[in-house]
């Protein structure tokens, strides 16, 4: 899509027009958005991933196109985090943190069963954050420099690197030597806990909320 000659909005559009003819029966859409969406949920402000999205009235154009649907926008990790509180295992608390760990580091806060939006419509971006030399939370813990921190520690210690010697960095042979104990990549591992857990101390204070979920993007 984002190749197309009529550019990314335009396919997915029209790509929405695909998925309704296959399934008739829809009448309510939600589409998840990895970045910053307007308080009144129709306009995608920024969203890095897909530039082509930044400012575009994406709900407007899609109900000109579909008028007898209903459109809903959220961001991806505030659309997890209420998915949790309806639809999560066991009885979920009114009010949490929820964060998701993936390319990036996405968050959310269900206060009193509601998502937090904060004054401008984008609370709770835990991602940006400031931690270690100022370096914002996703940057330093997000998937690229998780794997900054392997080629860091592999370099350090190549005695314990064991595994990830000569080895092409990955986020799945980091889970899969730290499950057999290599070492290296257990300090990985126990790096990026200390960076989130500090963050999360600082936000729980904040918030005053006891309870923590996790997800993966």
């Amino acid at each position: 899509y984002r190749d197309h000659p009529l550019g990314f909005n335009h396919c997915f559009l029209e790509g929405m027009g695909d998925i309704l003819k296959k399934y008739p029966k829809v009448r309510k859409v939600g589409i998840g958005l990895p970045g910053l969406i307007s308080k009144d949920r129709s306009t995608t402000i920024e969203i890095p991933a897909i530039p082509a999205l930044n400012g575009y009235d994406l709900k407007g154009n899609l109900k000109k196109l579909y008028p007898n649907i209903s459109f809903f926008l959220e961001n991806d990790a505030a659309a997890a985090a209420i998915g949790e509180y309806h639809f999560g295992k066991g009885d979920t608390p009114e009010n949490f943190i929820f964060v998701t760990m993936g390319t990036g580091i996405g968050s959310a806060l269900v206060m009193d069963g509601q998502i937090f939006k904060g004054s401008r419509g984008n609370a709770m971006e835990m991602g940006h954050m400031l931690s270690r030399g100022n370096e914002g939370l996703e940057t330093l813990i997000g998937r690229n420099g998780i794997l900054k921190f392997m080629e860091r520690f592999r370099q350090a210690y190549p005695r314990l690197a064991g595994e990830l010697e000569n080895q092409e960095l990955g986020t799945h042979l980091l889970v899969d030597t730290a499950k057999k104990g290599n070492e290296v990549s257990l300090m990985v591992f126990e790096e990026v806990g200390r960076i989130l857990g500090e963050a999360l101390v600082s936000t729980i204070r904040i918030l005053d909320v006891n309870f923590v979920y996790f997800g993966v993007s």
